[in-house]
């Protein structure tokens, strides 16, 4: 997870955001998505947003102890 603010206007940040934002690529996020395995999300029509708090919450509940 990156230590920084994300750099969106607003409390929602979109896909490209959120990915970087965890370190992942916007292609790894929309795979993630639509295998049900990412963070939630809120979508309107074709435009997909998270929070930073389900961001968070996601990195927090994914992390391991051990690699497997």
């Amino acid at each position: 997870m990156v230590d920084r603010k994300p750099t969106g206007a607003g409390p929602f940040l979109r896909t490209q955001e959120a990915a970087e934002y965890c370190g992942y690529s916007a292609k790894h996020f929309a795979r993630l998505r639509a295998d049900g395995l990412g963070p939630a999300f809120c979508k309107a029509g074709r435009i997909v947003r998270y929070t930073v708090r389900d961001l968070d919450a996601w990195v927090l509940e994914t992390r391991r102890a051990v690699a497997s």
